[in-house]
């Protein structure tokens, strides 16, 4: 089920970085209340910064060669899964709330639903207890903005 995440993702993020052209992938008026501006979401630099992401996720999420998964490794997982199963609610969110489509909301379904599929298949594979894989889940999801901001202003050293 990783692997299917990771390429859920993947695809997730050609469709953002496809449909960017022409749509913001985030939205102006949030993206100015984090302090955000539009050269951080540069075509070139977003796309620099979509690949830094997806690396990172595929390193957090790719399998272990032994078949047990740690409490440890697990966590990671169950985080980095929940940062995406959250984004792709909110860009189903975004969709909804102003009816409209956004860089990302056709992936999203099957990147949300791949992102809980992973969380249950390891916790059942890792032994992970629930408690623990509610607080994994809460650091990935509020890890996800700060890793993404980072992301960005990474792209951008690398993008002048």
């Amino acid at each position: 089920m990783r692997w299917a995440l990771i390429g859920v993702f993947i695809a997730h993020n050609l469709e953002e970085i496809l449909s960017a052209s022409t749509q913001a992938p985030i939205d102006p008026a949030l993206a100015a209340r984090l302090g955000l501006d539009s050269e951080l979401y540069r075509g070139d630099r977003f796309a620099v910064a979509t690949m830094l992401l997806t690396v990172a996720v595929a390193v957090a999420v790719v399998p272990a060669r032994r078949r047990r998964i740690s409490a440890r490794r697990a966590a990671v997982i169950v985080a980095a899964a929940s940062a995406l199963g959250l984004n792709g609610a909110m860009h189903l969110g975004r969709a909804l709330a102003t009816c409209s489509s956004n860089p990302g909301v056709y992936s999203s379904p099957a990147m949300t639903a791949a992102a809980a599929l992973t969380i249950v298949a390891v916790c059942r594979a890792s032994g992970l207890r629930r408690g623990s894989a509610v607080v994994a889940g809460a650091v990935g999801a509020f890890c996800s903005l700060p890793a993404i901001a980072l992301s960005l202003g990474t792209a951008r050293a690398l993008v002048p």
